[in-house]
């Protein structure tokens, strides 16, 4: 027979965030981050995360400019 086991890990913050240091836009663009993610594994979001812009025309360990989360396909 033949079983799959998922393995989750859940990292607790030590203390809430400062919300008060993002702008409602920023806000908004996580919130619909998390809605569209909660439910994949991992592996899925890196996925679906690999074929984005940001991944496919910048070069290794370039720094990804915010501009891109624009363009998302993923959301």
């Amino acid at each position: 027979m033949w079983f799959s086991i998922e393995e989750y890990e859940f990292i607790k913050p030590l203390e809430k965030p400062t919300m008060g240091i993002f702008s409602q836009e920023e806000i908004k663009s996580m919130e619909e981050v998390l809605n569209a993610f909660k439910h994949l594994t991992s592996e899925k979001i890196t996925q679906c995360s690999h074929k984005e812009e940001a991944w496919t025309k910048l070069k290794d360990k370039e720094i990804i400019s915010y501009e891109y989360a624009r363009n998302l396909t993923c959301i």
